[in-house]
Formats: C-alpha cells, structure tokens, sequence
C-alpha cells in the first residue's frame, strides 16, 4: 500500500487515461483557492515536478501556476518591470516588438528551446540585418530569461545556452596625428573647440563630454571625474550614471585640453552675461546661449560640417571649388575624413596607440570594463605594432640587419 501523504505535501494519483498527475495546495491567492496540476507519463515524472514545486513553496518563492503563458507575454510583463536607464529601456522595447515577438512570441514560455533561439538569429541575419542586431536580440532575451530564472518561473536560461553570433568589427574612419592637428586648428576659437578636444585627446564618449560638470574639473591640478553621462530621448536631456564601474575614472588633463576648458569658461561667462535672465543657471560645462546642455545630434551635425570644410595641404590660396574623392583637383589639398565624434575616441585610442602607449593604460582611458574589449577593438593597430616590434627585434638580433653592429672585440 502506497505511503499516505500528509496535506503539505500534494498528492499524486493515476488518471484513468493512465497518465499520472499530482496536485500541490497553494492555498488562497485573490481570495480564491488555488490548486497546481502536474502531468506526466510515470509516477517518477510527475514526483519529480511536485518535489520541485514544493520546494519553491517553502523557500517561499512564486510557484507559476500559468504553463500557458507565452514568451510574448511574458516579455510584455518583464518590460513593465526592467529598471534600467531610460534610453536602455527604449532600445528594449523595440528589440522586444521588431524581432524577438514575430519570431518566438506565441511560444510557450516553459517550452522555449535554445534551437528556437538559434533559428531567431539565424533568421536576423538572413534577412540582411547586421550581425550586431541579431546579437542585440539574443543579449536581450538573455537578460529577459535570467529574470525569469532568478523569480524563479524558468529552471534555465536557454538563450545562455546559444552562442552570441560572431562579430565582424568594422575599422571606422579615424584621424591621424596631421588630420587630428588640422582639425582641432580650425576649431580654435568656435564654440564646438573644448567639446571637441576633449573628444580626441580623452578619447571621452560623447555623452560623458556633454556631462561634464564643472565640479568634475580641477583645471589648476589639471584632473578630470568622469562621473555622468547626459541621455538624449527625443529633445529630453536626462543626466544619467555611468554604465560600469571601470567607466567612472580620473584622468590627467594634457595641456591642450587645460587650454582650450579655460577659453571655454571665459566663453561661457560672456554668454551668460550676454544672456541676463534667459540664462538658465546649471554646472554643465558645455550648454548653449541660454545655459541648456547641448543636444548630442546638434554636436555631430556641427562636427560633419566642420570636418567637411578643413582641407589639409595644398596651397594655402586654394578655394577648394573643384575637387573629386576628398581631394582638391587644383592642388595636393586632400579634405579631412567625416568621423563621427565616437570616430574622435577611436582616433585618440588609435594614436595613443600606435605611439606605444600600453594597451591596459588606453583601456583605462577609455573606460572599458575589460582589457579584451580593447584588444578586439583596435586588434588592427596593435597587428602594426607588433609588426614594428619584429622589426626592433631584427635590428638587435639579426647579423643581416644595418643597424647591426657586429660583435664586440
């Protein structure tokens, strides 16, 4: 005769189709009695779940009651709930509605497999979009599923279990030394020089440049807090903490950078004059006439212009009227390469670089969580680095070299 079960501990029976199925009391939620059914083919199978389920129970943890509910809808819920920042949030909401509900919304929940996630991404890419969307779309659900498994309502994140696709970084146009000189030459003394030197000799993002408060600078120690970043949602402009940890840091300000921050607060403190009670009072270090934060789609539209309008070499008489390919046809005159300003931060990563600066002292600069994101992002620089390094070691080793000096006598 089968053991008896106490009231806490369910119940477990055959039905009369054979199946078994076991029952667990969750007692009144809503006012209403509940009650959770378990099926399967085997007394084991079905103990198996109810062991589970009872266990969730005393940990005091939410026993899902609806093996019904879709990823769709679930996502749905998740969204209403994700505390993240307001343009993160955004982007969630629309990886959710444009790719992760027309491909796996009607999909039970309880029943989505790592296969179907696969096919997801795999789909993406073959409808041409980039490999970093369909890797956006499975970071997502990732996130979305590891809620689901810490509440408790999942035993497994399956997108965990699909490998991210494998990216194809893209070298970007950045600046080199004359081009980054020319540039910041023709921004001397115009109202985008500071914002834009802070760019390309801190490598700074553009949102923590248009963050800057005063009280982050030290210009007499010439140090810098990178503390902020300013978040645009539409024409909204919401001062918003730092990502990670690594990018809230303290940098040394070259002289160039001290330099042109003093012209800007001079700047600012004829614009706040010229603007009497229409200045609205704030610590930004870079506003527009009246005291508001700059708009970051203002800043690259200015930027675009600038670069479009500085030439480098040629005669210095040369009005540029005719020219194919970014190059003059009436002179040497090459025009500058459009970057945009996180090209600036490539451009200064790339320099620091290839000067020989230590990777791990640029990581650093940059903010990146980890060193290996740096390795992979500028893995085209270091390849001449270390090509350079062969040839050091060719002077010093190699008796075929011309630098070599023979042995000693």
């Amino acid at each position: 005769m089968a053991k008896q079960r106490g009231n806490s501990e369910g119940s477990i029976y055959k039905r009369q189709d054979g199946r078994w199925a076991a029952s667990v009391d969750l007692g009144f939620i809503d006012g209403k009695r509940v009650r959770k059914a378990f099926y399967g083919a085997t007394r084991k199978a079905v103990s198996a779940k109810l062991t589970t389920a009872l266990g969730r129970q005393q940990r005091g943890a939410v026993v899902n009651t609806n093996d019904q509910i879709s990823v769709g809808a679930y996502l749905d819920r998740w969204l209403a709930t994700v505390s993240v920042r307001p343009k993160t949030k955004r982007q969630y909401e629309q990886v959710v509605r444009l790719y992760l509900k027309p491909a796996i919304g009607p999909v039970r929940l309880a029943r989505l497999e790592p296969d179907q996630v696969r096919a997801l991404v795999r789909g993406l890419e073959e409808r041409g979009l980039s490999t970093r969307t369909a890797t956006l779309a499975r970071d997502v659900l990732r996130i979305a599923l590891s809620q689901a498994v810490r509440d408790e309502v999942l035993a497994r994140n399956v997108a965990m279990l699909v490998r991210r696709p494998k990216p194809t970084r893209r070298a970007g146009p950045t600046l080199s030394t004359d081009e980054a000189r020319a540039l910041l030459e023709a921004l001397a003394g115009r109202r985008l020089d500071a914002l834009v030197t802070c760019g390309v000799a801190l490598g700074l993002r553009l949102g923590e440049v248009l963050g800057l408060q005063w009280t982050d600078l030290d210009l007499a120690a010439a140090r810098i807090a990178i503390r902020h970043a300013l978040q645009t949602i539409g024409t909204r402009r919401t001062l918003v903490d730092l990502k990670s940890r690594e990018s809230h840091r303290t940098l040394a300000l070259p002289a160039i950078v001290v330099r042109t921050l003093q012209r800007h607060r001079r700047w600012q403190a004829e614009r706040r004059l010229a603007a009497g009670d229409r200045w609205q009072p704030s610590e930004f270090v870079f506003t527009t006439r009246d005291g508001r934060p700059l708009l970051d789609t203002l800043v690259t539209r200015d930027l675009k212009r600038i670069l479009a309008q500085t030439w480098l070499g040629g005669r210095s008489d040369c009005s540029h009227t005719r020219h194919r390919d970014r190059a003059c046809l009436d002179c040497a005159a090459t025009q500058l390469p459009i970057v945009s300003f996180h090209g600036l931060r490539h451009s200064c990563a790339s320099l620091l670089l290839a000067a020989g600066v230590p990777i791990r002292d640029v990581s650093e600069l940059l903010g990146h969580s980890d060193v290996r994101l740096t390795l992979a992002t500028y893995a085209h620089v270091l390849e001449v680095q270390r090509t350079k390094l062969a040839g050091t070691m060719d002077q010093v080793f190699d008796s075929q070299s011309d630098s070599y000096t023979g042995a000693r006598g």
